[in-house]
């Protein structure tokens, strides 16, 4: 896994729309909180044909502050996903392990 924080790629006041597409450029799953904002910028880029690797959606039950759970939910989701990426082009939810 290659994870990377928006801030050290130079798009920390980014825009919900920039960080998306600036993600999708990279190959990479947008990973937020934010369902609000970025639910409709994915189905918008669905209804557009847009190809994008997707946007997982923490689980307000895992801690902000807890940095391993994270780790722990993000490999649980990789695993579960083996080769395969069930959120291109669209969104998913990430639960705690």
């Amino acid at each position: 896994m290659d994870v990377v924080h928006a801030g050290d790629e130079g798009l920390g006041g980014a825009d919900d729309l920039d960080l998306l597409l600036a993600a999708a450029q990279d190959g990479r799953v947008v990973v937020t909180r934010n369902y609000q904002d970025f639910a409709p910028l994915v189905e918008e880029l669905a209804r557009r044909g847009r190809q994008f690797p997707g946007v997982l959606f923490l689980s307000p039950a895992i801690p902000p502050s807890d940095l391993a759970a994270h780790f722990r939910a993000l490999t649980a989701w990789s695993e579960a996903a083996g080769d395969g990426n069930p959120v291109r082009n669209t969104y998913g939810w990430i639960g705690p392990a």
